[in-house]
């Protein structure tokens, strides 16, 4: 069975789409020469890297086109938990990503959102009987 992420690219946190409103919380760029593009057209909070997933160039946290954080461990990690920080920080509401921010909330910060789907929480109940 194939996951809905390949089957519908918009709920893909990966994937690019042209429309700058409809970007996703990471920006994964293979090139510096787009970067300061993709920065300038970001509107919500997202991470933007420069280079491979688990050894990036750059990685920033960014929003209406400005650089907020730059991460300078270079891991995903920080950059998430930096990112949830800027949603909360300037109490943005999160458009792009929702189930991905109920997760972390849950996870990272020990916070059940009201409107968090039950596949989420039985993912969160699952992973932590391993």
């Amino acid at each position: 069975m194939r996951s809905n992420s390949t089957l519908c690219p918009e709920n893909n946190i990966f994937a690019r789409p042209q429309d700058p409103s409809k970007r996703t919380i990471v920006e994964k760029i293979d090139t510096h020469e787009s970067l300061d593009k993709v920065i300038e057209t970001q509107i919500q909070p997202a991470i933007v890297m420069a280079g491979d997933l688990y050894q990036a160039d750059v990685m920033y946290v960014v929003a209406e086109g400005a650089i907020l954080v730059d991460i300078k461990s270079r891991k995903i990690v920080d950059a998430l938990v930096a990112l949830l920080a800027t949603y909360y920080m300037y109490n943005v509401e999160q458009k792009v990503g929702k189930n991905v921010f109920c997760f972390l909330d849950m996870v990272l910060m020990g916070i059940v959102p009201p409107k968090c789907p039950a596949y989420v929480k039985t993912l969160i109940g699952v992973l932590s009987n391993m």
